[in-house]
């Protein structure tokens, strides 16, 4: 158990970076990393840290491309899977994504069904927006199920329950989240109160060129471009730290690894 404490460690002072600047501290994830490198080396299997690593960095490259995540979450969540590659089941990092947004669920689908309910606009992209995510579902099922079948070259029935639970809760999570994020939780920012880190809701043109962010914000460039431009606002996204709900996740896990196992 002392990888899950010094996990939740670190994820703790992460949250309080990400709630207080909105960034993780660099040095936390690369720190987590070398840790969990050593522990993996000293008390684990090198094959299948790396197996969860290459997994993990892949499916968090993807909300990093889909504007889901910044880059820190992606390094942070990856360093996850080098300090906890596996517990009780394998694969442990997407485990704690699913417990996470599990446990957030009826906080997250109270709000989101609220404000989506008074926009209607809403209401018929989200409808869209879960048949996309039921064939997300279901690449990822095709997907783990392919992984987990060549590391450990069998199959049981239990097993394919949690890889469908777990996709169903991630996919419908983030296809949640991604239909809240455009609808409400967009603000108009004038532009002299356009700030570095800022996410842009949708691009904007400065002198003919295309301004367009990932979820790590707008740089110190784009910024002065913005302000020196004829552009009188911007809609920005209200951004909303994802760290915290991991840890929080992190946290109720390793109680019920702690009481259970």
């Amino acid at each position: 158990m002392f990888n899950f404490l010094i996990a939740i460690a670190w994820f703790a002072v992460a949250s309080y970076y990400d709630l207080k600047t909105r960034e993780i501290h660099p040095a936390l994830p690369y720190s987590l990393m070398a840790i969990g490198a050593i522990y993996s080396y000293l008390y684990g299997s090198i094959l299948t840290t790396a197996e969860v690593v290459a997994a993990t960095f892949v499916f968090s490259y993807i909300l990093y491309r889909l504007k889901v995540w910044a880059g820190g979450d992606v390094k942070l969540f990856t360093a996850l899977a080098f300090i906890l590659p596996v517990a009780s089941y394998p694969f442990y990092p997407f485990v704690v994504l699913a417990a996470s947004l599990f446990l957030t669920f009826p906080i997250m689908i109270l709000y989101v069904a609220y404000n989506i309910m008074i926009r209607k606009k809403a209401v018929h992209e989200l409808g869209t927006s879960i048949k996309t995510g039921l064939r997300k579902t279901m690449l990822s099922i095709i997907a783990l199920s392919i992984v987990y079948l060549v590391v450990h070259q069998q199959f049981n029935t239990l097993d394919f329950f949690y890889i469908l639970l777990t996709s169903i809760i991630v996919a419908f999570g983030i296809e949640s989240f991604r239909v809240a994020r455009k609808h409400f939780l967009v603000e108009t920012v004038k532009k002299k109160d356009v700030k570095e880190g800022m996410i842009l809701a949708r691009d904007v043109m400065v002198n003919g060129k295309r301004i367009s962010t990932l979820a790590a914000g707008l740089t110190k460039q784009q910024v002065s471009q913005i302000k020196r431009s004829k552009i009188k606002q911007i809609a920005v996204r209200k951004s909303i730290p994802f760290v915290p709900v991991l840890t929080f996740g992190l946290l109720i896990l390793y109680i019920l690894e702690t009481l259970l196992y």
